[in-house]
């Protein structure tokens, strides 16, 4: 694992052109500084160079489908390859057709030793994936977290952030970074303030 300072070092390098080797923008984490204390839990969809940032001065509980990124950073990993979403919402989720098992998710963050977390980052699942799965299955986590959506500049992830804040009936904020790059946060009450 390399370094805090190696991690900041490379954020002020390449900054805006990590986002295509599936990282969080550096003004996506700054946030996530800013507003969660060290050493508080962190659940992410998705995992990749990001999650060894966040693991730098975070817990992480990381959500993957690819078996082949499942061990690569010291996050606590929940294996969950992805399940065919049910023939009725293949139509409303197009062009995504899956997203990850649901009862594996539930029984490793809601079984007999649940996990508890104190943000939610939605990067993930990647390519026939989509978020619409994590929209059909609110129930399964405590949404009363901040949420956080990377890549809303995607038409299809931003129409799910959407979802989820209509839902929710919470503030929110858009993050933006150099590259195009947007990240959408659904607020709690606390950081009401922050939103848009």
């Amino acid at each position: 694992m390399r370094k805090y300072e190696e991690i900041q070092k490379i954020y002020a390098e390449f900054g805006d052109e990590m986002a295509p080797n599936y990282a969080i923008s550096k003004e996506c984490h700054d946030f996530i500084l800013s507003v969660l204390e060290n050493g508080k839990t962190i659940l992410e969809f998705g995992s990749g160079v990001g999650t060894e940032i966040l693991c730098q001065t975070h817990k992480v509980i990381s959500v993957e489908e690819n078996i082949n990124f499942v061990g690569r950073h010291p996050s606590t990993y929940i294996h969950a390859p992805l399940k065919k979403l049910k023939d009725e919402l293949l139509e409303k989720y197009s062009p995504a057709t899956s997203w990850y098992d649901p009862e594996i998710i539930d029984k490793k963050l809601n079984g007999k030793e649940p996990m508890s977390y104190d943000l939610i980052l939605v990067d993930g699942p990647a390519y026939a994936g989509g978020r619409g799965g994590f929209y059909e299955n609110l129930n399964l986590f405590d949404t009363s977290k901040i949420i956080m959506f990377d890549d809303i500049e995607r038409e299809d992830d931003r129409r799910i952030f959407n979802m989820v804040v209509e839902k929710l009936g919470r503030p929110t904020k858009i993050i933006e970074s150099p590259g195009n790059t947007q990240t959408g946060v659904i607020l709690t009450e606390e950081f009401k303030h922050l939103k848009d």
